[in-house]
Order: structure tokens, then sequence, then C-alpha cells
């Protein structure tokens, strides 16, 4: 595994700030990525629905939107078992960056 130092120098913080911000758009890409192609496809609007958006510019959102029943693949209910689709693109993008 990697070692990040940190060390108070003229630059530094702004050095470790793009290099965090860097990771965090390769794993949110990823995610997404990763999500569509193992999201279980019946009509094809769950697949569609996932996406990433910028609230701010620290914060990146990756999930589903505008699909009211994409809660209830990715958990399952009583009837249906869970298809952790965003968990395991997470997952698998997480595995990738390290």
């Amino acid at each position: 595994m990697n070692e990040i130092t940190i060390k108070r120098t003229s630059g530094g913080y702004e050095l470790l700030e793009g290099f965090l911000k860097e990771t965090a758009h390769k794993l949110a890409d990823l995610t997404e990525s990763n999500s569509t192609w193992l999201c279980p496809v019946r009509t094809g609007t769950l697949r569609y629905s996932i996406g990433q958006e910028m609230p701010d510019e620290n914060t990146i959102l990756v999930g589903t939107k505008g699909s009211e029943y994409a809660i209830f693949v990715e958990m399952g209910t009583r009837f249906q078992s869970p298809q952790p689709f965003m968990r395991n693109g997470l997952q698998s993008a997480l595995n990738k960056l390290s």
C-alpha cells in the first residue's frame, strides 16, 4: 500500500488537494462505469439513470436519478433478493485504484 506523507511547505497542501481531487474523480468515473455494467437490465431505464453530478467543487455524487425503484433492486425486498450493482461497482472501483 502506498504511503502519503503531509509536510507543511508552500504549495504542499495544494499538491495534496489536487491529488485527492484527481483520485476522487477517477473513483467516481470508475464507480459510474462499473455500476452501469453490473446493473441488471430489463428495460434499460435503471441502467440509463446511473450518473454523477457535482453540486459543488468538493462533492461528487454517483447514483441513480429518476429511478424510484433503484433502491429496491440494490437492497432487495422481502420478495426479491438484492442485486447490489452500485455497491459492487464502488467496491470494484476501489479495488482498481488500490
